[in-house]
C-alpha cells in the first residue's frame, strides 16, 4: 500500500510539475514593429498575483504614441488575453481593445481581433471573418 501511495504522490508530483511549465512567462517589455518605423511595446508585471501593465501603440498621422493601462489581463497556458481603454480625446465615447496574445518563449503573436485594417497595418483574416490586426513581438532582454 505504501509503494502505491508513494507512486501516486510521484505522478502527481510530474503532473503539477508538467502543469506549471504549460504556463507561458508573460513578464517583460516586449517590441514590436508592425509598420515600418511605427513601434508599440507592451510592458506586463505580475504584481500580488495580478498581471498588469501597459500597451503604447504609434498614433497614425505622426502624432504622439498612445499609452494605455491594460485592463482584465488574463494567462491561461501560452495564451495571454487584456483589454485597453484608449479616451476619445474629442470628448465621445472611450475606445476599447481586445487582444489576444500567443506566447512561446521570447515570442510573442499579438493579435486584436475583428480590427480591419488601421493606421497602415493590415488585416489578416484572424478573429472570426472580421479581419484582425497581428503582429509578432520579442521580449527584450533584461
Amino acid at each position: 500500500m505504501a509503494g502505491v501511495m508513494a507512486l501516486a504522490a510521484l505522478a502527481l508530483t510530474f503532473a503539477t510539475s508538467a502543469k506549471a511549465q504549460d504556463k507561458a512567462d508573460p513578464v517583460g517589455k516586449w517590441k514590436s514593429t508592425p509598420n515600418g518605423d511605427a513601434k508599440c511595446s507592451l510592458v506586463l508585471k505580475m504584481e500580488g498575483g495580478k498581471l498588469t501593465g501597459s500597451l503604447t501603440n504609434p498614433a497614425g498621422g505622426g502624432g504622439e504614441p498612445v499609452t494605455a493601462e491594460i485592463k482584465k489581463a488574463k494567462i491561461d497556458g501560452d495564451t495571454i488575453t487584456f483589454e485597453i481603454i484608449v479616451p476619445n480625446r474629442n470628448g465621445g465615447r472611450d475606445q476599447i481593445y481586445s487582444y489576444i496574445g500567443k506566447i512561446t518563449g521570447d515570442t510573442m503573436k499579438l493579435t486584436l481581433p475583428g480590427y480591419g485594417s488601421h493606421g497602415g497595418f493590415s488585416g489578416t483574416g484572424n478573429g472570426g471573418g472580421g479581419g484582425g490586426l497581428e503582429w509578432p513581438m520579442t521580449r527584450e532582454k533584461q
